[in-house]
């Protein structure tokens, strides 16, 4: 895997999926310096259970872009995650 080059958690994945362009094009700029985007799979799934139903493509294909790595959820991140 190459170096992270930006975390998106779920207001970020939220903004994603109603259309802000500053998010997907801080998801390109990354991509563009060959760096990946990390998606905690909790914040996926939150996203997923919030997100308008229009939404729900966006996202499909959000994780299925070469660059992005759905990250599972380990112990130590779980204090970060629960804010």
């Amino acid at each position: 895997m190459t170096d992270p080059g930006l975390v998106l958690d779920t207001a970020c994945l939220l903004a994603y999926s109603e259309g802000t362009e500053a998010v997907g094009e801080q998801i390109a700029s990354v991509a563009d310096r060959g760096q990946t985007v990390i998606v905690p799979a909790l914040c996926l799934a939150e996203a997923y259970r919030q997100v308008a139903v229009d939404g729900w493509r966006l996202l499909d294909i959000l994780g299925d872009l070469d660059h992005v790595v759905v990250s599972p959820v380990a112990h130590d991140m779980c204090m970060f995650l629960g804010g």
